[in-house]
């Protein structure tokens, strides 16, 4: 079961508006609290972050969550026992929930050997030295993902239930621990503006293309080799890894040169975020009875005249404004048809799909009021 804590409007103030991240870090506050009102003990507070997203010492200064704030920090003096995830940038939910499981647990991060052959990609990925390395059903966590951190935090709670058969087929004794099936490790899910049934933006290749660009032009301008040349986007998978004393610009260009941006790779973020994607996840990880769901839904648009379409409020970011209008009228006619009632949205996803999952999917949904 699905409790919808709300949704919340841009932040109104007297001041120019805040960006987005900044809203987001005030809505974590609120979340997390939520979520150690009714912990036993201080369980660690997991920060999962979405497509695009980075760690916390990836970009000193400047912080995933929380922009120009150390969220992590601030609830760290607080009393939380908080950790700020740092796993695959444009990575399937797949491989991100391998490596959230590592970060967390500690270890070599192993794809799966029938994933890594289906895929053909390396089954391995980078060692973590593990936050939370006690890690079991009897000592759990709590997950907070944004966006499509909260699809990767469902998937990685639907194998640590149920493991994968496939794997522990092909694998045998060699198989990893996250692939066996075992007891709940996670006490809840809270998910922030996540696309639990896609988003209807990446109908528009063209429009993701330009925005992924600019984003990669963007932050090679600010973020350069001299001043973080350990800067990296996790793909060491599909072989994409910085050379030494590679630019920014030059590494983001072989990124975009690479064939996993292909409409057909079904093991990368632009699937999974896919309305068609999504559905196909609902419907493998139901909800979990021993795991509390919080989702929380915003949007950043109204309805402009005439033809009732969605336009973007006044403050939206100028990266996200054509998302906005290309989300703000779509509707398709296809596998999972979508109509008017997903033109709310907030520049990158529809609000509708904030929720909780319905494409696919079973599980209930309720306004939450206040008893977990």
């Amino acid at each position: 079961m699905y409790l919808l804590l709300g949704r919340p409007r841009r932040l109104v103030t007297a001041e120019r508006p805040k960006p987005r991240c900044i809203l987001a870090a005030a809505a974590i506050i609120f979340l997390v609290q939520a979520v150690s009102a009714f912990s036993q003990s201080q369980q660690p507070v997991i920060l999962v972050h979405g497509f695009g997203g980075w760690g916390r010492a990836d970009v000193p200064g400047f912080y995933y969550w929380g922009g120009l704030t150390d969220l992590e920090g601030e609830l760290r003096k607080q009393g939380y026992c908080v950790h700020t995830a740092a796993i695959g940038l444009f990575s399937s939910n797949w491989d991100r929930a391998c490596e959230l499981y590592a970060f967390i647990k500690g270890g070599r991060v192993d794809y799966g050997e029938h994933h890594a052959a289906l895929f053909e990609h390396e089954r391995y990925g980078e060692t973590y030295p593990g936050v939370y390395p006690e890690w079991d059903k009897d000592h759990p966590v709590h997950l907070v993902g944004h966006s499509m951190g909260g699809q990767t935090a469902r998937l990685l709670a639907f194998l640590i239930r149920h493991g994968d058969p496939m794997e522990r087929s092909v694998s045998g004794n060699d198989c990893h621990p996250l692939f066996e099936s075992g007891g709940q490790w996670i006490r809840s899910i809270t998910t922030l503006s996540t696309p639990h049934n896609g988003t209807t933006l990446i109908n528009d290749i063209a429009l993701i293309d330009g925005i992924i660009k600019a984003a990669m032009v963007a932050m090679a301008t600010v973020v350069e080799s001299e001043l973080f040349p350990d800067f990296d986007l996790k793909l060491g998978q599909w072989g994409i890894m910085r050379y030494p004393d590679e630019s920014l610009s030059s590494y983001f260009r072989r990124l975009r040169e690479s064939n996993i941006w292909s409409e057909d790779e079904r093991d990368f973020s632009l699937w999974d975020t896919s309305v068609e994607g999504a559905a196909q996840l609902n419907e493998r990880t139901p909800a979990d009875p021993e795991i509390y769901y919080f989702s929380y839904a915003n949007e950043e648009t109204r309805t402009g005249p005439f033809m009732g379409y969605q336009i973007p409020e006044i403050g939206m970011l100028a990266a996200f404004v054509p998302g906005a209008f290309f989300l703000g009228s779509y509707i398709e006619d296809g596998t999972y048809k979508t109509d008017e009632s997903w033109w709310s949205n907030d520049g990158v996803v529809n609000t509708i799909s904030m929720k909780a999952p319905f494409l696919g999917s079973k599980d209930r949904v309720v306004d939450f009021d206040g008893d977990p």
